[in-house]
């Protein structure tokens, strides 16, 4: 993927040859970005913030948290927060301390 800036405009170049175009892009394709770096000229390393995230979206239930708000649990370091979002959903996401460089074993 790459990316055009013009007078016009800005034009998303797509690896199957499409195209797209409008009056801004918004690049919101997580941590490894493949626009940031088409954006900035160059590879950004990521700072590892010391812990490890993951989050997703599962079928509200009451048994888990409220479905009317946000709710975090935290304990040993860690951390997991529910969301009630569209769709009858919650997004979450876990927040758990490990060490830099160790495989991601979900």
């Amino acid at each position: 993927a790459q990316v055009e800036q013009h007078e016009h405009g800005v034009t998303a170049l797509f690896e199957d040859g499409t195209t797209a175009q409008g009056d801004l892009l918004i690049a919101a394709d997580g941590a490894h970005s493949v626009i940031r770096q088409s954006v900035l000229g160059e590879k950004v390393e990521r700072r590892y913030a010391g812990y490890v995230n993951w989050n997703g979206l599962v079928e509200i239930d009451a048994a888990l948290a409220p479905d009317d708000q946000w709710t975090t649990f935290v304990g040993e370091g860690k951390r997991v927060s529910l969301m009630p979002v569209s769709g009858n959903r919650f997004y979450f996401f876990f927040d758990v301390p490990l060490p830099k460089g160790l495989a991601e074993d979900r």
